[in-house]
């Protein structure tokens, strides 16, 4: 059930209507234009940074994440490196194409024309595609409906994961920096080979500046709020809000909504370097689990709190979306980045890696019912034990002290309200897959799985 704060966060979230922002775009190329003759790399992390340091900060009402690429929720941030033609093509067209419009004024399509689009013009990646394609490709792609190149050219999707565990988690930007500092005042200069490893790590320098101004930038609107807010409740979350992001500016996440909100800010980032799709956050219940058991143990967090702040965090990511010209948004509709969680499982060793974040991860999704992220759920060993036998004798009825001795064993001191837990975690990952399948109790003897009687 949806708390007041999430059911507005739901509403609000739908009065956003798709639009063009062009804070990103510009900040680019101004950068450019200033760095002609410098490392791609280095005029990559140039750019990131000014856009941190230059776009509209916006926190909405009820927030407890925050965060856009572009100056508001639901807005494309335009990467006019990847593609300019299209876009230069559709700025009369895109608002009233019939599949997927980006809301867009006229002062806009003035400084795209006029601006943005003169500077990159020849300079794209789709330029310099094209220039290495094969005419005989090029004629294939002009028909149209062969050949769809437009997402690996056009966009930047990632298809990974980033490392949260062991590099973001653990270092905060404050240590990512440190690291590449220190092994940019050791490189040695008279091998060749070193420069790009120089620039490498000059770029990873730059990039953690751009992080940490973000993040400062987003503590200073919350602490701004706070003079015109009225509400006591809401005053004190803007304070946290902004304590948190000032903490994890420089330093490793040390709590819960900490760890949340680093998380959220490395996907704004992936939004602003690139017109990014296929970026997950990946097994999320695994990362956040450490935070999440310690402020539990600490008081200092309750279940209610944590699936709040992961509803308010599953809305954010679908306020993230990317952008692409008409013909690939008809085969690639509903503004979705493609942005997956995945819960359950193992870890590298075999064992269970439930834990309670990966049920209150379930819940979230299927409290919210947004498109992003989408949810992958794996079972448990013992879940995975359960869900076999149960199918291997679907329609008969099983006995709970048949379940305890198959799944958990005979020296197990496990009881009948184990086996109930997990039947419920079943029933629970089911629902969220909207499965016709259902585990029927039969009270006082066991359970059995039922399915629809094929037509």
């Amino acid at each position: 059930m949806l708390t007041s704060r999430i059911d507005q966060l739901k509403k609000q979230f739908f009065t956003h209507v798709p639009a063009v922002c062009l804070e990103g775009a510009l900040s680019k190329t101004h950068v450019f234009k200033e760095t002609e003759g410098e490392p791609m790399i280095v005029r990559r992390a140039k750019a990131f940074k000014r856009h941190c340091e230059t776009k509209t900060i916006t926190i909405q009402p009820g927030e407890l994440v925050v965060g856009n690429a572009g100056r508001t929720a639901r807005t494309i941030h335009i990467c006019p490196e990847l593609s300019n033609n299209w876009v230069y093509e559709e700025l009369d067209t895109m608002a009233t194409r019939p599949q997927d419009p980006y809301a867009i004024t006229e002062e806009q399509k003035m400084l795209f024309r006029n601006e943005i689009y003169p500077y990159w013009k020849g300079k794209t990646l789709r330029d310099y595609w094209n220039a290495q394609a094969p005419k005989p490709i090029l004629d294939i792609i002009s028909v149209g409906g062969v050949i769809d190149n437009d997402i690996k050219i056009e966009c930047t999707p990632g298809d990974i994961v980033p490392e949260f565990k062991e590099n973001i988690f653990a270092k905060g930007f404050g240590g990512i920096r440190a690291q590449a500092q220190a092994l940019l005042e050791t490189v040695d200069l008279n091998d060749v080979e070193n420069y790009d490893r120089r620039d490498f790590w000059e770029a990873i320098t730059i990039t953690c500046d751009g992080f940490s101004i973000l993040c400062r930038r987003h503590a200073q609107a919350a602490r701004e709020l706070t003079a015109t807010e009225k509400d006591g409740t809401r005053k004190a979350e803007l304070l946290g809000m902004a304590e948190a992001c000032d903490a994890i500016a420089e330093n490793p996440p040390k709590t819960f909504r900490e760890a949340m909100q680093l998380h959220y800010f490395i996907f704004v980032g992936l939004f602003i370097e690139g017109n990014a799709g296929g970026y997950s956050p990946g097994r999320m219940d695994q990362n956040l689990y450490p935070y999440y058991k310690r402020d539990v143990e600490a008081g200092i967090l309750t279940d209610a709190e944590a699936l709040e702040l992961i509803e308010c965090m599953w809305i954010k990511f679908g306020e993230q979306i990317w952008y692409w010209n008409e013909p690939a948004a008809t085969h690639y509709a509903g503004f979705c980045a493609f942005q997956n969680v995945c819960i359950g499982g193992v870890d590298m060793d075999g064992l269970d890696a439930v834990n309670p974040l990966s049920y209150l991860m379930l819940q979230a999704t299927i409290d919210t019912q947004m498109v992003q992220p989408s949810l992958s759920v794996r079972l448990s060993r013992k879940e995975f034990d359960m869900m076999e036998m149960l199918m291997l004798n679907q329609k008969l009825v099983i006995t709970k002290e048949k379940l305890l001795l198959k799944v958990w064993g005979y020296e197990s001191d496990a009881e009948d309200n184990n086996v109930e837990v997990y039947i419920s975690f079943l029933r629970k990952k089911l629902d969220h897959l909207h499965s016709q399948v259902k585990i029927r109790t039969i009270r006082m003897v066991g359970y059995c799985l039922e399915a629809p009687e094929e037509a």
